[in-house]
This record gives structure tokens, C-alpha cells and sequence, in this order.
């Protein structure tokens, strides 16, 4: 009986590793996942900020044009809130 312990202790530390290796495997691969998922929102929230900034720059421009006075203040005023 003592000559059938060892081999079988060996046996099931190796399906226990190979069961253990698998889990992480499973667990590094849903990360990987959601942490793309997490990536592509929020590509697609800085597009929207970007698409923003860009219209109000446009807005600002254009407002100059028209009238300089207004829209040196308007610049002032959205510099005065970033900075």
C-alpha cells in the first residue's frame, strides 16, 4: 500500500497544477476582455469630448469674426476656466 502513495500524491498535485494553470488562464483572459471593452468606451468618450472642444472653438472663431470684442471675451472666459 505504502508504494502506491507516492505515485498517487504525484498524480494529484499534477492535476491540481494543470486545473490551477487553467483557472488563471481563464481569469487573464476576462480581464483581457473587459479591460478592451473598458478601452473602446472610453476611446469613444474622448471622441465625443474632442467633437465638443472642436465646436466650441468653431463657435469662437466664428464669433470673432462677427464681432471681435464678444469673442476676445468668450476666449477669455473659456481660458480662465481650463487654466
Amino acid at each position: 500500500m505504502k508504494e502506491y502513495i507516492n505515485p498517487l500524491l504525484r498524480v494529484f498535485t499534477v492535476v491540481a497544477l494543470v486545473a490551477i494553470i487553467y483557472n488563471q488562464h481563464k481569469s487573464i483572459q476576462s480581464y483581457k476582455q473587459s479591460s478592451a471593452s473598458n478601452v473602446d468606451s472610453l476611446e469613444a468618450e474622448i471622441f465625443i469630448l474632442q467633437t465638443e472642444v472642436g465646436r466650441y472653438e468653431m463657435a469662437t472663431e466664428i464669433l470673432k469674426e462677427e464681432d471681435s470684442v464678444a469673442g476676445n471675451k468668450l476666449e477669455t472666459i473659456l481660458n480662465k476656466e481650463t487654466e
